[in-house]
């Protein structure tokens, strides 16, 4: 992304809506109801997978909304948490939904504060907000959550809800049969298109950061969650988890096309970079 789109509007050109809802697969109304919002949300989560290809290959990303529309609408790929924010945000906007862009910091995983760098919306419907974050990889939010102390939804496979830390919210889920684990912490201060590619830039060129060093990918539905980490695939249903190992390159490929729906899948520098380490 060239420094000078930083500043330009967010989109040149109209949303296409038509070719998001077809993206999706809803054929629903797409009135400003909540029924409407949850709709489109779970629709979004189980049709555009969280992946972080680009990142891991090194490929600068283009936050502007065509750009991120080309890429997870027209080009059926993914993306992560910035991407999936922006797509929700232009689409909610074209349906006449009040949304605004957030940032948390991330909890999972890690004991010490960590920067804002996750992208979530809150979105207003029929005088209430509600959270909506299809871009939380290993554990996606599958439909919206509404911003009120003690919230929770229950789809199946996990579980979410929402508590409060002072002025913050902490966005917490469990796995069925699991203990209840923070996710993210995050006030509603609204962001702006730039924090974000300020966010991404960090996240994407930090050394540390997890995203250029392994492969992610994940996908949600209401009957499995799918998470592939380098080589480990693991697919948790109903009937209980299980985890196998990528065996090679042609394995990676049918993967991502199969499993998460990438049409723009593997290649030889993707197999490389993800095998390299494989004993």
């Amino acid at each position: 992304m060239h420094a000078s789109s930083i500043f330009a509007p967010p989109s040149a050109m109209p949303f296409d809506l038509d070719a998001y809802l077809a993206r999706i697969g809803h054929r629903g109304p797409v009135a400003h109801t909540v029924a409407t919002l949850e709709a489109l949300h779970e629709a979004h989560a189980a049709a555009i997978p969280f992946e972080n290809i680009d990142v891991l290959m090194g490929r600068s990303l283009d936050l502007s909304l065509d750009g991120v529309a080309d890429k997870l609408v027209v080009r059926h790929r993914g993306g992560y948490c910035y991407e999936h924010a922006l797509l929700l945000h232009g689409a909610f906007a074209a349906m006449g939904f009040r949304a605004t862009l957030l940032a948390a910091r991330v909890r999972m995983g890690y004991a010490a504060p960590r920067p804002r760098t996750h992208a979530l919306l809150a979105v207003e419907a029929k005088g209430r907000r509600w959270i909506a974050d299809a871009g939380f990889g290993l554990l996606g939010l599958l439909v919206p959550l509404p911003l009120v102390e003690g919230a929770r939804v229950d789809p199946p496979l996990a579980s979410f809800r929402l508590g409060r830390e002072g002025r913050d919210w902490l966005m917490q889920a469990r796995l069925k049969g699991e203990e209840w684990q923070d996710l993210y912490a995050f006030s509603e201060e609204p962001q702006a298109p730039v924090d974000y590619v300020m966010a991404n830039h960090f996240t994407s060129t930090w050394p540390d950061s997890p995203f250029i060093r392994s492969l992610v990918a994940a996908r949600v539905t209401r009957d499995s969650r799918t998470v592939l980490i380098d080589r480990n695939l693991t697919t948790t249903t109903m009937a209980g988890t299980e985890t196998r190992t990528l065996a090679d390159a042609d394995d990676l490929g049918r993967t991502l096309e199969q499993v998460f729906r990438l049409e723009e899948g593997s290649s030889e520098a993707l197999a490389e970079k993800v095998f390299a380490s494989a004993p």
